[in-house]
């Protein structure tokens, strides 16, 4: 037995947020959410990894979100951040976000407020979420590769004489063409050292 089943038509008003008091630091997600940050520490070493957490609750269109940015700064290296959506039993959501940063220098952050903005529908109000953010502290200095040597500078007469200095243990040798006379290094006799 094939039994169809109809019902009346349901007419939906799709409205458009408003622009005209749209904040700046405004998320794109509409409806009530809650904000959760976690953070382990807020004192680290140069080259050690800095890990954030942030979750994100809430009926809006979390799929599509794509967080916000906690921390920056010029010696403060943000690597790609990772995120899990995760669909709740009362028809909401959670999205998590794991932040990396790695400091390459000694810095200081001062605590700060993160706020951000979502739209409540039923008040047709944009409404704030205040974030605490702990301070961030990086101590310790870049190390510079074992490999690596500072020369004196040839830009000046003054320099020259020590650049000379330098390289002055320092020989040359002159490339052997095919074809050359020699037939083997003990018989090579064009070496020369740089005065």
């Amino acid at each position: 037995i094939k039994k169809s089943i109809s019902s009346q038509e349901v007419l939906i008003e799709v409205k458009s947020l408003p622009t005209t008091n749209m904040p700046k630091n405004f998320t794109g997600l509409v409806g009530s959410h809650e904000f959760i940050l976690s953070q382990a520490s807020q004192k680290f070493l140069v080259n050690e990894p800095i890990e954030i957490k942030l979750e994100v609750k809430g009926n809006g269109l979390l799929e599509t979100y794509a967080g916000p940015s906690i921390y920056t700064h010029h010696d403060l290296d943000d690597f790609d951040t990772k995120s899990e959506f995760v669909e709740l039993p009362d028809s909401s959501a959670k999205k998590t976000f794991e932040y990396t940063y790695l400091g390459r220098g000694p810095l200081e952050i001062k605590p700060r407020v993160l706020e951000l903005y979502h739209f409540n529908p039923d008040k047709e109000a944009y409404v704030l979420t205040k974030i605490p953010l702990a301070g961030l502290i990086i101590d310790g200095m870049a190390q510079k590769s074992r490999n690596q040597q500072t020369l004196p500078p040839l830009t000046s007469e003054k320099n020259n004489n020590s650049a000379r200095s330098v390289f002055q243990n320092f020989t040359l040798l002159a490339p052997l063409f095919t074809g050359s006379s020699f037939s083997s290094l003990g018989q090579v006799s064009n070496i020369y050292k740089l005065l």
